[in-house]
This record gives structure tokens, sequence and C-alpha cells, in this order.
């Protein structure tokens, strides 16, 4: 990820996100990024450990590394997608990896911008918080 600018253009999302990566130096920056943008953050590292927050936890919105530890997180997503919450996948790869039924999904490439992060979220809670 690009290093941040220290601006408040973000600030004001204030939205719970459920964070699913495995390197931990990218979920610090990830968290870090969402914390400039005005966000609550709660973290997991493992898929099993994800699923079981995506099931229980407060959430606006999850970012979810599309591997995690070796593992694909499409249990998390699936769990989310029962809850009615949106949620984006980050990956270093490309779009063909991901599975049919997640292909019109959100996806975020490594490295990004804070900004591409930032258009991610409100996009995805957009028609969340319109209803």
């Amino acid at each position: 990820m690009e290093q941040p600018a220290l601006d408040d253009r973000g600030a004001g999302l204030g939205l719970r996100v459920l964070l699913v990566e495995d390197d931990t130096m990218l979920s610090m920056m990830l968290e870090d990024a969402l914390s400039i943008l005005g966000c609550t953050v709660v973290k997991a590292s493992r898929v099993a450990e994800g699923t079981a927050l995506a099931g229980s936890a407060e959430a606006d919105v999850a970012v979810l590394d599309v591997n995690v530890a070796g593992q694909h997180v499409y249990p998390v997503a699936a769990t989310l997608r029962r809850r009615g919450i949106p949620f984006i996948f980050v990956t270093a790869y490309v779009r063909d990896g991901v599975p049919p039924e997640y292909a019109n999904e959100p996806l975020l490439h490594k490295p990004f911008r804070l900004a591409e992060l930032e258009d991610l979220l409100r996009r995805a809670v957009k028609p969340v918080h319109a209803r």
C-alpha cells in the first residue's frame, strides 16, 4: 500500500470493519489505513477465526485477503453474504482466481492507495446504508 497522506478526507466513514489478513505487516498497514478513514477494526488472521467473527461480529463491511495462510477466504465471505454484510476482497492476484459466485464482488489489488480503499468501502456500504 502506498503511504497514506495524513489528511481528513475520509475521516468521517465511521464504519465497523472486519479485517481478515494473515500477513502481519499488511494487517497493520490496513488497520492504520482504516483508522485514518475513521473506521474501527476487528481482526482475524486465520479463516476459521474470520468465519467465527463473520457470524457474530457487529460489522458494516469486511476486508478479506483472498489467500489467508494458504486457505481461501470464501467461507468467511459466505457467512458475511448470509448476514447481508458487504465485503471487499484484497489480493495481489488477478480476478480470474475468484470463483464465479464472487465474480461481482469488489476487488482491491495489492499494492493499493488509501483513496482506492476508501472508494471501495464507500461503494460497498452505499447500497446497505441506502435501505
